[in-house]
């Protein structure tokens, strides 16, 4: 493989402007802004990349991954010339052959053949070479008597066939870019499109893969990229890189579906306007003096850091992620750049409030049971006044006074402990004062969503009041690896003194409603006072489930006669409340339930060693 580059990205950023009125927008289309500079059109940026660095070798074979509005359309678009870059330096040695559309550049109603000569024709092939051309098309496609039929009668496989085998029958390009176009083959087409794709490593072309599909990217790619919220979060190894995104969703997931099953139960919850399953917390700052300039906000959970807000980055005001800063109504300056930080300024706009700018983190539970922090990276000049805030869903918790002025960047924790609806705490140079705030009663803050129904009205007698999934090592969980322990923990209170005959079970269905199994536990007698607590364990020592979503209904029964359903009776039971999510296995030994067993090979005679004659 030659190390010549043959795409080559240093500081590389798009960004677009985001008007307030399609007036302001029109204004900046025709080119008026500079022209009439008094109509005072407005607008801020939106950076959707930025500080891109990336060297891809010729014969490269890249695979891109990430999430939905990381930034990876627009690298290919910055790359195939579509967009121009907005900062830094961006070359590209070779023509560009994209995939970026399955339908892209193919009439609808022209046959797979008619297309096929159109698309070709601009490649200045002569008569004899057209007939080859199309020739090894259709052997590629595997497509048939189709070839004859309209292009808009395929199916979106067969699109993906045809666009593939046209773009890399004859002209073999230098640089290939494919966007998911190979997302709708199947297991025999992508293997055809894997050997073509060596074919032309070998010819020395750079391939682009760009798929959600991790599979794809560790099947036809020696190298890949993370890109998330706009910039490069990890290249290396196909392997490597899979496994660290991997890692990454599976953690947002897990976090998610603890919180979706902490709500079903919590009778303090309340939802938030930006996600159903969401707490929001706000750092407001709050500046007079002189403008502070802010570079991180980060929320630190227990110790750990649980989101990091890389102010002045690419998308650091996109609503859409999990972490961002609020861009209305808040005095944050346009991004800047000095050095190698990026940065942004908070002015102090009005002299009777001073500036403020305001970052979120939507977190998709708090845990009343655990301590919060926030860590601020900031500076502000002699003279400055800048004072934190700290907010959940609109209840303010703490009130910080940061010191100024500061030797350059700092980063200062600030810790309001539980994020409970309790006492306002204010803190002034280390020192505490409580401040009495009024309680926010649930009925003030009415749900976003319909809280759903799931306890089926049982006996009484015996409440359940928790249900908790752990994994082997006994902390919470919500995604588990398949082949590895999971323990179920039911904790109940009784409402009345007694006997109780109990008998915990566990029903398992898959999220579309498909019953896997159930978990009958052997009838046990307790005598428990009011008010007294119990708990019903549940280890499963091997999670052996395929890749998917699981839900567990809960219950506690008095009477279960596994012969005899009808006279069963309950005191009280959580129907397909608690959810959680399976992965790791690999695509041919995936299914509902992985049983494991053992082949036996038997036969008259064994042959001692490969290739002996019978």
């Amino acid at each position: 493989m030659s190390e010549q580059s043959t795409i080559r990205l240093h500081g590389v950023g798009k960004m677009y402007r985001v008007f307030a009125s399609r007036f302001d927008n029109l204004i900046d289309a025709v080119g008026l802004g500079r022209l009439l500079p008094w109509l005072g059109f407005r607008y801020r940026e939106f950076w959707a990349l930025r500080g891109i660095d990336l060297e891809l070798p010729e014969g490269a074979r890249v695979g891109v991954v990430g999430r939905n509005g990381a930034g990876k359309s627009t690298l290919l678009k910055l790359l195939t010339g579509n967009l121009a870059v907005s900062e830094g330096t961006l070359e590209v040695h070779g023509p560009v052959h994209a995939l970026l559309d399955t339908g892209a550049g193919f009439h609808p109603e022209f046959t797979g053949i008619e297309n096929i000569h159109a698309a070709l024709s601009y490649q200045g092939l002569s008569d004899s070479e057209m007939v080859d051309a199309v020739e090894e098309i259709a052997e590629f496609t595997e497509l048939g008597q189709f070839l004859g039929q309209p292009y808009r009668t395929y199916s979106s496989g067969m699109q993906a066939r045809l666009a593939f085998a046209t773009a890399t029958a004859v002209v073999r390009p230098r640089i290939l870019i494919i966007d998911e176009v190979l997302g709708a083959g199947d297991a025999y087409f992508l293997s055809k499109c894997n050997e073509r794709m060596r074919a032309l490593v070998s010819a020395g072309a750079t391939v682009l893969l760009v798929s959600h599909s991790l599979d794809q990217i560790t099947a036809m790619c020696d190298q890949a990229i993370w890109i998330d919220r706009g910039r490069i979060a990890q290249r290396g190894p196909a392997l490597e890189v899979v496994k660290a995104y991997q890692q990454f969703i599976r953690t947002l997931d897990d976090r998610r579906l603890r919180a979706k099953n902490r709500k079903v139960h919590n009778p303090s919850y309340h939802p938030l306007q930006y996600d159903s399953f969401s707490d929001t917390i706000l750092v407001q700052l709050r500046v007079e003096g002189a403008p502070c300039d802010v570079a991180a906000v980060d929320l630190v959970r227990s110790g750990d850091v649980e989101d990091s807000l890389l102010v002045g980055h690419a998308q650091d005001a996109d609503s859409t992620q999990s972490s961002f800063i609020l861009l209305d109504s808040s005095a944050w300056s346009d991004p800047q750049r000095e050095d190698a930080i990026l940065y942004r300024s908070i002015v102090s706009t009005d002299a009777q409030r001073g500036g403020l700018g305001t970052a979120a983190f939507n977190v998709y539970s708090v845990h009343e049971d655990e301590t919060y922090a926030v860590d601020v990276t900031y500076r502000a000049p002699a003279g400055a006044t800048l004072v934190a805030e700290i907010y959940r869903n609109g209840t303010l918790h703490a009130r910080f006074d940061l010191p100024c002025p500061t030797a350059g960047w700092t980063r200062r924790r600030l810790e309001p402990g539980r994020l409970t609806l309790g006492p306002l705490l204010l803190r002034r140079a280390g020192r505490e004062e409580p401040l009495q705030l009024a309680r926010l009663e649930e009925e003030e803050t009415p749900s976003a969503v319909p809280r759903r129904k799931s306890r089926w009205p049982g006996e009484g007698g015996l409440v359940i009041d928790e249900v908790r999934l752990r994994g082997a090592d006994g902390a919470e969980q919500a995604m588990f690896v398949s082949g590895t322990p999971m323990r179920l923990t039911v904790s109940f209170t009784a409402t009345a003194a007694g006997r109780y005959d109990v008998i915990p079970v566990a029903v398992l269905y898959r999220l579309d409603g498909i019953l896997v199994t159930r978990y009958i536990g052997s009838k046990a007698e307790l005598a428990m006072a009011a008010g007294e607590t119990g708990e019903a364990l549940l280890d499963i020592a091997s999670v052996r489930l395929g890749n998917g979503y699981y839900v567990f209904t809960v219950g506690l029964y008095r009477i279960l006669d596994v012969g005899n359903a009808q006279d069963a009776r309950f005191y009280d039971l959580l129907d397909r409340s608690y959810e959680f999510g399976v992965e790791g296995v690999p695509p041919l030994l995936d299914g509902i339930v992985l049983e494991p067993a053992d082949w036996t090979l038997a036969a008259k005679r064994v042959l001692a060693a490969a290739g002996e004659a019978p």
